[in-house]
């Protein structure tokens, strides 16, 4: 058998395109943070907008319930990133590797504009 000349290139090294996906996860994290307060406020403001104009006392309970629910699932939407670094973390210590590109995954979902990715075929010195 021939041996093949394969260079093998790690998960979560610059040159990976592993590590652009978690960029654009990481932008969609950042909007998601950005969307969810405001679709709270607005979907807040409408049901109790109803409820007052109903003037039923029952209506007005049923919206601050509806409300308190989105509440919580926005307060848990924030805590996806946190689970997702620990998750990532575990993994990284977990796993037998050689190198510590596990922090540049971390880094490109949490703060994507300071993702380390940059394409393998592109020159350093023709970026600008």
């Amino acid at each position: 058998l021939k041996k093949f000349d394969v260079e093998t290139i790690p998960f979560c090294a610059p040159t990976s395109g592993a590590l652009k996906v978690f960029k654009i996860v990481g932008y969609a994290i950042v909007v998601i943070k950005i969307l969810v307060p405001i679709a709270l406020i607005i979907f807040a403001s409408i049901d109790f907008f109803r409820a007052m104009m109903s003037s039923n006392e029952d209506a007005i309970k049923k919206a601050t319930t509806t409300v308190m629910q989105r509440a919580v699932i926005g307060i848990l939407i924030f805590f996806i990133p946190t689970l997702v670094y620990y998750a990532v973390g575990l993994l990284g210590n977990s796993v037998k590797r050689d190198d510590s590109y596990f922090e540049n995954c971390n880094t490109c979902l949490l703060n994507p504009d300071e993702c380390p990715a940059r394409d393998p075929y592109v020159a350093e010195d023709t970026k600008k």
